[in-house]
């Protein structure tokens, strides 16, 4: 089923259309049904300097451009409009009413896509048309995406950028001296859409590390871009592209095609207890000391995984059937008996640490995590 922002927008589209129609069995003329639409703005007699403006699929745009008329820095009646396409056409006015300073080409796109452009992206082209830090935005979280000084001054002059999103993977390529093709490869799914925060600054650093590998194919593209969405607490640091393909090898779940996880344990039901995986736990080594102790210790009942998923409010109980079969063990770091994270151990590598609401670690539990860590010889 699609989501309801999807639905609500087919069914203004829908409405929309059928008003269309109704003015069109009403009035004589295109241009009739222009004016009535237009006849008391300041769009009345814009169609004159280019006839493709009587088409109707292009009026929501002209409408989202009355909506942001304060933002206005020139006046629509000295618009000269460029381009033969209608979309360029219609771009045109756009860069004409809003740009105080030259921007990309990509913007063009991103206005006169059929979809309605988000009010928070048509906000962000209104204040970088008028000559805003395209780094203090970044700053700000208005840009969806973390850029650097350098990244934010590539995305600036990306004109060859075939979109939004596509601008900011190219950027944040280019800052790290990463070549073209590899800012191209960063387009495929699900990296062609800007993601949470978090995710986002996970995909930066792999962005980063991807930029200094020499040998690095399409192919490892992927996988990288997997590890990163998976692995929340991946390490990359000391990585090379080598030791990236034999941890594809690891975790079978890397190379096979992207599948949600809850789909899988419907597949396949959870035993109720499985077998421990081996690898030793974090025991204080006296247990009468007063002070509160710290412990991780390994989930081996789908009892557990559900008790636990509902201590921290997260979705661990998902994760019973790889469990019982093998694929992975589930720890949990517990500070006097109370669960705090919940840890995710795939081929010999901590994949996730996780907090209450899938928050990421303190830098004390991180410590915590490392010991056991170190006591296992885990990566």
């Amino acid at each position: 089923m699609a989501p309801q922002s999807v639905r609500d927008r087919l069914e203004a589209r829908e409405a929309y259309e059928a008003a269309i129609r109704q003015l069109f069995s009403s009035k004589t003329t295109p241009v009739d049904v222009y004016a009535h639409a237009f006849g008391n703005g300041p769009f009345a007699t814009l169609y004159k300097r280019r006839r493709v403006l009587l088409r109707p699929s292009f009026w929501p745009l002209l409408y989202r451009l009355l909506r942001h008329r304060k933002q206005w820095v020139r006046d629509p009646s000295t618009w000269s409009a460029q381009g033969h396409s209608a979309r360029a056409v219609v771009g045109s006015l756009a860069f004409h009413l809003y740009c105080r300073y030259p921007v990309a080409r990509f913007w063009q796109a991103e206005w006169t896509r059929e979809d309605a452009l988000p009010s928070e992206r048509s906000w962000l082209f209104c204040r970088i048309a008028r000559g805003e830090s395209i780094h203090a935005l970044s700053c700000a979280g208005a840009l969806g995406a973390p850029l650097t000084r350098r990244a934010a001054h590539l995305f600036a002059g990306m004109h060859h950028a075939p979109s939004f999103v596509g601008a900011i993977r190219m950027a944040q390529c280019g800052a790290n001296g990463g070549p073209r093709w590899l800012g191209k490869a960063l387009l495929a799914a699900p990296w062609d859409e800007l993601a949470a925060p978090s995710a986002e600054n996970r995909r930066d650093v792999a962005i980063g590390w991807m930029s200094r590998q020499t040998d690095l194919t399409p192919r490892d593209v992927e996988l990288v871009g997997r590890i990163a969405d998976g692995c929340h607490d991946f390490r990359w640091s000391g990585r090379t592209v080598a030791s990236i393909r034999r941890i594809a090898e690891d975790l079978r779940w890397l190379r096979a095609p992207a599948v949600r996880r809850t789909q899988e344990v419907e597949a396949t039901p959870p035993l109720p207890r499985w077998e421990p995986c081996g690898l030793a736990p974090l025991i204080p080594a006296d247990r009468k000391a007063k002070h509160v102790s710290w412990t991780v210790q390994e989930l081996c009942t789908y009892g557990q995984l559900v008790a636990e998923g509902r201590a921290l409010d997260h979705c661990v109980a998902t994760y019973a059937a790889p469990a019982s079969r093998g694929e992975c063990s589930i720890w949990s770091v517990r500070v006097g008996g109370v669960p705090v994270l919940t840890i995710e151990v795939r081929g010999g590598f901590v994949v996730q640490v996780r907090g209450a609401s899938n928050r990421a670690p303190t830098p004390q539990e991180r410590t915590i995590v490392t010991q056991w860590r170190r006591l296992n010889g885990l990566d």
